[in-house]
């Protein structure tokens, strides 16, 4: 919206001012001219007597020290900040576009594709902000800006803007120190109207519901007033994009779904995989949709409130006792109209001073009695103050937050699952039982009495159990991230030089609860898990993902093998081979199969392989063969020990092979000629873990940590 205002023509410090291109409740924004260099930019003009405000000045503050720390191409570049004759202002990049909300609102129902481009850059955008260590708190289609393309065969440029609510990821909220919540509810996270301290999942939620309006022309949770707003982000389910725009593929609905799951790990770590699973969800048919557990953001508070916390300002989460008091009956439902009701009834007006949050502080006094009564009302035995208990799960989807399977393949019939699979449990809260685990373990590959078997070991060398026992081999476990399951091979042969069928199977760490995940004529091998819960593998020298439960069958990288994935599931390092049975190299890429490139010195001329990332991320452990060109029995007498910055600078550390870090980064665990030993990243420290008295030992796996 261009137009003139009393301004128009004024200098303001450095900066001519134009048209007026913007207007809110903050400020205005111009187009202006630099009277030094002679360049056009953007000057976003505070109201003046927001330059008295101490909360706003903050924010003010908060958004030029984000500036520096976001040199990115789709982040609005910040020139100066400062204030001038008592006003604050921004000087900032110029977007001769429009935002996304004016895009949406001119061309609703916006095209799958186009949205998937501009998500693409946005969510880089974000992730970079958050690699950064800040979190937007106000990602909203008003705050991406679009150079619209110019034709069909071009991509819009899509800029993120308004960093004025950014804060660190370690920060408490706004609402947690001063009862205000700033942003808008229409795309706000559940732990920012909570108060609690956020990450950067809370902007994976905001672009969910703005995926969704992309999708449908409409924001997700569309109420009468913010009261209803707010309690419909903390516990309803999200809408189905199909119920709205039944033409798009059902694939649609579990991103929108996970994206915008109440609870923060129920989530996609990063904004990037989003966009991975909207690509995905474009070439799928209508499917069942699936939700989350419904999980009560009460359960992850980590202490016991006192009873003014429990009421005053963080009210809303409290409802969810009245839900879980009723045993998921629709009594729940009348109780929690009932509650609200007295907010409406009291006069609640949220769009005055103090916001939200402050209305439910001035009903905090009648909300305590009316919540414990009606708990009392549909449960007599419940007690108050006691939290939700959770039920464990049985399957590595439950255990892993992921979502529950269809029983269906994007691929066809190779990978159909089978009855067994699809019953895997569909908790994803679940938790391990207390005291029946070992919370420091290897597990490796052993050769006993003529074919490979998986073993765990404790780190201390103590405990040594045998989990498979076949007439196959069993090689190459991988955890899960909560390290209650292990994926692995099981097939004809576990000689990697030998031609043989093998398929993958997981099983829980004890051993037991073994369920076959890929089956058919190829070799599967190398699994390799994510953070959020994907499997990498290689098939026949080319490296697939998969969900846990046998669906989303995802041809990652044409040609290579070994993959593992960096600790934010961005991206995958893996082995490509230079020619079919020739020397093999160290490459990158992310996770949706783009920015393929090779890590190490392309001139080097050493044979790589079993790379290994670093929990930290700045790090990648591998094993070189220094001489190539010697026989195969000998070969591996050549291998070393390397790891490698993300420049490719190496440094060779020790004789031996298929290194894995250690939880904390601390240690390369790594097998020598069948003995586990660990060393430093720095190369002291060597020790022995264990060393098998009947077999050899490969192929060792760290156990992530295990909280509680």
């Amino acid at each position: 919206m261009k137009g003139t205002d009393k301004r128009t023509g004024e200098v303001f410090g450095n900066y001519e001012l134009q048209d007026v291109i913007g207007r809110g409740g903050m400020g205005v924004v111009f187009r202006a001219k630099d009277v030094v260099t002679g360049a056009v930019v953007a000057v976003k003009l505070m109201a003046p007597d927001l330059a008295h405000n101490d909360t706003f000045r903050e924010r003010f503050i908060r958004e030029a020290q984000a500036g520096p720390k976001l040199n990115h191409p789709n982040i609005v570049r910040v020139f100066e900040t400062g204030e001038a004759g008592g006003e604050l202002f921004i000087a900032m990049q110029l977007i001769e576009g429009v935002d996304l909300k004016g895009l949406i609102e001119q061309q609703s129902p916006l095209d799958p594709k186009r949205v998937l481009s501009i998500f693409r850059q946005a969510a880089d955008a974000l992730d970079a902000a958050h690699e950064s260590g800040l979190v937007h708190r106000d990602v909203k289609p008003q705050n991406i800006l679009v150079i619209p393309r110019p034709n069909d065969q071009e991509l819009d440029q899509v800029f993120l803007t308004d960093f004025g609510l950014v804060r660190p990821m370690t920060s408490e909220t706004s609402a947690s120190r001063t009862g205000q919540v700033f942003g808008s509810v229409a795309y706000m996270a559940p732990e920012i109207i909570e108060g609690i301290p956020a990450d950067g999942r809370a902007d994976v939620y905001a672009l969910g519901c703005v995926l969704y309006e992309c999708l449908t022309g409409s924001i997700p949770f569309e109420r009468d007033n913010e009261v209803s707003a707010v309690w419909a982000h903390i516990h309803e389910n999200p809408p189905a994009v199909t119920d709205a725009r039944p033409d798009l593929p059902g694939g649609l609905n579990d991103v929108v779904i996970k994206a915008m799951q109440k609870h923060p790990d129920d989530r996609f770590l990063t904004c990037g995989e989003i966009v991975s699973e909207f690509e995905v969800g474009l070439g799928r048919k209508r499917g069942r949709m699936t939700y989350s557990h419904a999980r009560p953001l009460i359960a992850r508070i980590p202490h016991r409130k006192t009873e003014r916390e429990v009421w005053s300002p963080n009210f809303f989460p409290e409802l969810s006792r009245v839900r879980w008091a009723s045993r998921e009956r629709f009594d729940w439902r009348k109780a929690a109209a009932l509650v609200v009701a007295v907010l409406t009834l009291s006069g609640v007006q949220v769009g005055r001073e103090g916001g939200l949050p402050q209305a439910v502080a001035d009903v905090a006094d009648a909300a305590g009695v009316v919540v414990p009564s009606i708990i009392r009302v549909l449960n007599p035995e419940e007690d108050e103050s006691s939290e939700p208990s959770r039920v464990a799960g049985t399957g590595p989807t439950a255990a892993l937050g992921g979502k529950r399977g269809t029983g269906s393949s994007a691929t066809g019939g190779r990978n159909e699952v089978t009855q067994g699979q699809a019953q895997i449990a569909n908790n994803p809260g679940a938790t391990a039982e207390p005291g029946k685990q070992h919370t420091d373990l290897i597990s490796f590959s052993n050769y006993v009495d003529g074919d490979w078997e998986i073993f765990v070991v404790g780190t201390d060398g103590s405990g040594l159990k045998q989990l498979t026992d076949n007439a196959v081999d069993d090689w190459g476990a991988a955890w899960s991230p909560d390290g209650q399951f292990l994926v692995f091979a099981r097939g004809q042969t576990g000689d990697p030089t030998t031609r043989g069928t093998s398929d993958l199977y997981t099983m829980r760490w004890d051993g037991s609860d073994v369920r076959r995940l890929t089956s058919g004529e190829e070799r599967d091998t190398d699994p390799s898990w994510s953070s959020t819960g994907k499997i990498a593998f290689a098939r026949d020298f080319r490296v697939f993902v998969i969900d846990p439960d046998g669906s989303n069958l995802f041809l990652l990288n044409e040609s290579g093998f070994n993959p593992d994935w960096s600790s934010d599931s961005r991206r995958i390092v893996y082995l490509k081979p230079f020619s079919p049975g020739g020397t093999q190299f160290i490459w990158t890429v992310r996770s949706d199969g783009s920015q393929a490139s090779r890590l190490t010195d392309p001139d080097n001329e050493r044979d790589e392989h079993h790379p290994a990332w670093a929990p930290d991320g700045k790090t990648i452990a591998f094993v070189v063969n220094k001489d190539p060109t010697a026989p195969a029995p000998v070969a591996f007498l050549e291998d070393w020990i390397v790891v490698s910055d993300m420049a490719g600078v190496t440094t060779d550390l020790v004789p031996g092979g298929e290194p894995d870090w250690s939880p904390d980064g601390r240690w390369i665990l790594f097998d020598d000629d069948g003995t586990l030993k660990a060393i430093r990243p720095d190369g002291t420290g060597l020790r022995v873990i264990y060393e098998s008295g009947f077999g050899w030992a490969r192929s060792p796996a760290w156990r992530p940590r295990i909280n509680g």
